[in-house]
């Protein structure tokens, strides 16, 4: 929480209002989940907005310290089978001395090192991505024989993913690349648990469509997905050339504004003169998009031109480790204004001469330290790698894999942002961090200076 408090309020983002308004005021948000919506509303009690970003940070370090218990018990180095699932030695951290100072350690490293501080304290559901992860490896790393364990860490996961509507591909296509490894390399626990994670997506997807029909509306995921792709496929180029080619032949309402086309998916989105709006809103074009959304994925040259730039976009978005120089402040007639006014008069005054929203909240050095410590922590983890057993090898593929997919799902449906991937990044140098910590503690601990000084 200490950039929530050196600013001096929670951290908002434009779409912080939708969540708030939604959430309090109730209906179902056409382009996202309405569970975070309702998080915020039932833990902030209809009395502070501080009270959500308390229990996302507890989250958060009540999962790093199941994480660090881990690494407190693995051995880092030997040839131990290290089959995934089985725990080497124990989780019980009886192979590092003085568990709570390690832990208080390495929580520091992770604040002052890595952008987590910056990703906790925001109104956003992006910081349930990374307990997802932090989630993810804590269920494939637990004991067999603990089946209350793997019932629990199960129990978050579908907790987690019907908390953002990006969750469920991101994990459908990690865990089905996952599975796919471990039916090849026959490793039947981490095919097991692979499986548990795509029918819990599954079950997610059939909660939130389940939510939407019960409503009123179709039984379907997003109402908004044809949305969002046309403008991702705005901001490629494809949907420009796919008019310029077909618009003589097809009376698309979207034609008479081909030359207008926005270069970016937010413009598209959400700028009143977007074509989107021209022609009627969201639910008006839902036919005619979703007929130039197939006709471009069943064909050869639009269909290569977007995967073109979903390749590029992904590497681009892959490597997006910083945080936002500056944290934005939001238009005082903004959704998110009114909506702390509306229902948390008592800290509109708090909110709006925060740090953030008077433009005084930075990140600047932040980011070099973050880079600086990334680079040096992993040549320090590459020259080591031969010797980590395959536990510690199996926790960093998962990481990457997590990582590559989540910027190929955002890059793809949505748009290439830097809160989209260093939302998650920050667990690669934290992991980097555990390793490190650990192996310099034992050092220290076995030391004949240290004995003596016992």
């Amino acid at each position: 929480m200490v950039v929530a408090l050196h600013s001096g309020y929670p951290l908002v983002e434009s779409d912080t209002g939708a969540y708030l308004e939604r959430g309090i005021m109730g209906g179902l948000p056409p382009d996202r989940s309405p569970f975070y919506g309702w998080f915020i509303r039932y833990t902030g009690m209809w009395t502070s907005l501080w009270f959500p970003i308390v229990i996302q940070s507890f989250l958060i370090a009540w999962l790093l310290y199941k994480y660090v218990r881990f690494f407190a018990g693995a051995s880092l180095a030997g040839m131990q089978p290290g089959i995934p699932g089985v725990m080497p030695r124990g989780d019980a951290g009886e192979q590092v001395a003085n568990m709570p100072a390690f832990y208080a350690f390495i929580m520091v490293i992770v604040a002052a090192f890595t952008c987590a501080i910056w990703i906790t304290p925001y109104l956003m559901p992006d910081v349930f991505t990374a307990a997802l992860l932090l989630t993810t490896l804590l269920f494939l790393i637990a004991p067999t024989g603990k089946a209350g364990r793997l019932a629990g860490y199960a129990t978050l996961l579908y907790a987690l993913l019907i908390l953002h509507n990006s969750h469920f591909p991101i994990m459908v296509v990690f865990a089905g690349i996952l599975a796919l490894w471990a039916l090849i390399k026959k490793q039947r626990t981490l095919l097991k648990r692979s499986a548990a994670m795509l029918g819990l997506a599954g079950l997610s997807w059939v909660t939130i469509c389940s939510i939407n029909y019960g409503n009123g509306y179709d039984f379907t995921f997003s109402r908004a997905g044809h949305v969002f792709i046309m403008a991702r496929l705005a901001e490629t180029g494809t949907l420009s050339q796919y008019l310029d080619e077909n618009c003589g032949k097809k009376k698309y309402k979207i034609c008479q504004y081909r030359d207008r086309i926005p270069d970016y998916s937010w413009t598209f989105l959400w700028q009143s003169e977007s074509p989107l709006y021209l022609t009627g809103g969201w639910d008006s074009n839902k036919v005619e998009y979703n007929n130039i959304i197939h006709e471009v994925f069943t064909t050869p040259r639009y269909l290569s031109l977007f995967a073109r730039k979903t390749a590029i976009g992904t590497l681009r978005e892959f490597t997006s480790m910083s945080v936002q120089e500056k944290a934005l402040s939001q238009e005082k007639l903004s959704l998110t204004w009114r909506s702390i006014e509306n229902f948390y008069k008592d800290e509109y005054n708090e909110f709006a001469f925060s740090r953030q929203e008077t433009e005084r909240l930075f990140a600047n050095w932040n980011n070099y330290l973050y880079y600086i410590f990334f680079i040096v922590s992993s040549v320090w983890i590459l020259c080591f790698a031969s010797s980590f057993p395959k536990h510690i090898q199996l926790i960093y593929g998962v990481i990457l894999l997590f990582l590559l997919v989540n910027a190929f799902i955002t890059s793809t449906l949505s748009t290439i942002v830097l809160r989209f991937q260093n939302r998650i990044f920050w667990l690669l140098p934290a992991t980097n961090a555990l390793l490190i910590a650990r192996y310099y503690w034992n050092r220290f601990q076995a030391s004949p200076s240290s004995s003596e000084i016992k």
